[in-house]
């Protein structure tokens, strides 16, 4: 499949549609920065290969969201990158995580992409140290930390609240530091633990958390590529929200 961008500031906007429309769709932004001090040449991988197989293969995140759901949920997705920022010296996944503000807003900032048209929002980062996955519910803001430091200098009392991108506090947020990304799922021959799904089970654990799962899905364990070694039951905050499959 080819992949075609819109040249931005920093990199490439790539944008996939679902293949099919559902009752509700999420827009996700993945926001592709590197930070590290001392990148490797040619090691980033392909936001176009990322893109479609978070969105188009046969075993992708939105191909999963979908039978889960009984094709009430599906994705639109937009990856933005690569964005270069070593402004922090020498960073580990766990601070790239704990700075996403800063590089959330790097594709606000160039003028690439309007966040708050997202519901959410994926940091998908290379740092130089560590690895890690992780999410938080639809419950998130985002800092405009440059709004911040110009709001403070106009001595006002309300820079928190008024500098939330988007005026918002309800975004799901992912973070996937240092990760596999795989572009083959285990039916075509992959071998990987984490290839039962595209570009990972572990990120679409990171998604379904995302959207407010209170449980992870049993068969997404990350050690497990047989798809009928677990139960794959999964709960919502609200459980009559959408109907999750049981197999």
């Amino acid at each position: 499949m080819s992949c075609s961008a819109a040249i931005s500031t920093n990199g490439m906007v790539y944008s996939f549609a679902a293949a099919a429309a559902s009752l509700r769709m999420f827009r996700l932004a993945i926001v592709a920065v590197d930070a590290r001090v001392q990148p490797t040449i040619g090691d980033q991988p392909s936001l176009c290969a990322l893109g479609e197989a978070v969105s188009q293969h046969q075993d992708s995140m939105q191909r999963a969201l979908g039978d889960l759901t009984y094709g009430r949920y599906g994705l639109n997705v937009t990856v933005v990158g690569w964005y270069h920022d070593t402004s922090l010296g020498e960073i580990s996944d766990t601070t790239m995580i704990q700075n996403s503000d800063r590089y959330f807003t790097l594709p606000q900032s160039a003028g690439d992409l309007d966040l708050s048209e997202f519901d959410l929002l994926m940091l998908y980062g290379l740092a130089d140290s560590g690895s890690s996955e992780a999410a938080q519910g639809q419950s998130q803001l985002v800092r405009d930390l440059a709004c911040e430091a110009a709001c403070e200098e106009r001595g006002e009392d309300s820079c928190l609240t008024t500098c939330q991108i988007g005026g918002r506090s309800d975004f799901g947020t992912i973070f996937a530091i240092n990760t596999v990304s795989h572009t083959s799922s285990w039916r075509e021959g992959n071998a990987a633990a984490t290839s039962l799904l595209v570009p990972s089970t572990s990120l679409m654990r990171a998604l379904l958390r995302s959207l407010g799962v209170r449980e992870d899905a049993g068969g997404l364990y990350c050690g497990t590529v047989d798809p009928r070694a677990h139960d794959t039951a999964t709960t919502l905050a609200d459980p009559t929200a959408v109907p999750f499959r049981r197999n």
